[in-house]
């Protein structure tokens, strides 16, 4: 049966927007589980529309909690968006606008659909990486370098992604943006997204959640989290897997497996993660001179660490400094990005 927020193609929205299509996703996306895109047009500008109703909630044993839930979690989302496009974050994707209508042919109530209208992306990181033949240096450091930016930008901001992943991260000439928030937490405004074991998806989570394993009571734990899923992003660009996949299928291999005890367990997982990064090394030997290879494991030895509390630039834990920022990295992979685009890397 149809829902709502799919049956939009076609029509006039209450600003002056005209949806054009609906757009399917790409094969191997795991983004936007729980709403709809469309491409929209108003005058001379296209953009993006992300849709979403509450129509599954009159399905649910208790619809008017589960209704609250879900217009909770719309305006959490539409709230940290505004925050974002209000700090001027330049590398986070944000609204143009946003509102709701009412699409004929429903119920009262069931039929509204509410809605964020975004830039028009020319696609995610996936989508884009798969249009080349081979591996793109250039592409890919650029897009780890932006990516790093708008991390930075949200950490400062007090917010934390939660889900960062190839899907989540989005193209518009050359420049790439985080996009999709709405698992984030906010230092300031506390939410129950922030009290869930897998806030995002578990394909990519650091190893900790699968543990429910927690080292403090404070907002590092979680951008202890966003650069492990970070750091995650150099195993998609040279492997075309994120690390826990990486990881997990290398401990399966090794016999180790999830008990019960992080503590007592991290030993082997170190081991197990080394041995990931000797694999990630013998793939970037054929891609780039040996100092460069070296340059870049240690970074992602730095981001991906099993151990949350051992994650960032040693300096920085050494001098309990910003443990967990990401300007080093940028740093670095500024200049990785301006070597590739020179092809001197």
């Amino acid at each position: 049966m149809p829902i709502p927020s799919e049956s939009l193609s076609g029509l006039k929205l209450n600003d002056g927007w005209e949806v054009i299509e609906k757009l399917s996703k790409h094969p191997g996306a795991t983004g936007g589980s729980f709403s709809c895109g469309y491409k929209v047009k108003n005058n001379k500008n296209v953009a993006y529309l992300k849709a979403l109703d509450f129509s599954e909630a009159f399905k649910d044993p208790d619809p008017p909690r589960r209704l609250q839930i879900l217009t909770e979690a719309y305006n959490f989302e539409r709230d940290l968006l505004l925050k974002c496009k209000s700090n001027h974050l330049t590398k986070i994707v944000t609204p143009v606008t946003d509102g709701s209508i009412d699409v004929q042919g429903f119920p009262i109530g069931i039929g509204k659909v509410y809605y964020i209208i975004f830039d028009l992306a020319d696609g995610d990181i996936r989508k884009i990486r798969d249009t080349f033949q081979k591996i793109d240096l250039a592409f890919s450091f650029r897009a780890l370098h932006n990516t790093a930016v708008g991390l930075e930008q949200l950490h400062r901001s007090g917010i934390a992604h939660q889900d960062l992943k190839p899907s989540n991260i989005m193209g518009f000439k050359e420049v790439y943006k985080v996009g999709d928030l709405g698992r984030s937490s906010d230092i300031n405004k506390p939410f129950w997204y922030d009290r869930i074991q897998f806030p995002g998806d578990r394909n990519y989570s650091p190893l900790e959640q699968y543990y429910g394993f927690h080292f403090s009571n404070d907002f590092n734990e979680k951008y202890a989290s966003d650069m492990y899923l970070f750091g995650s992003l150099f195993y998609f660009f040279f492997s075309g897997l994120s690390a826990s996949q990486v990881l997990l299928e290398k401990a399966r291999r090794l016999g180790i497996s999830i008990v019960s005890d992080f503590d007592a367990d991290i030993p082997e997982w170190e081991r197990a993660f080394s041995e990931t990064l000797v694999d990630l090394s013998k793939s970037l030997k054929s891609l780039l001179a040996k100092d460069r290879v070296d340059d870049i494991i240690l970074l992602v030895k730095y981001l991906c660490h099993p151990d949350p509390r051992k994650r960032g630039f040693p300096k920085n834990i050494a001098t309990q400094n910003q443990q967990y920022s990401f300007i080093r990295f940028i740093s670095k992979l500024d200049i990785f990005a301006k070597e590739a685009e020179l092809g001197i890397i």
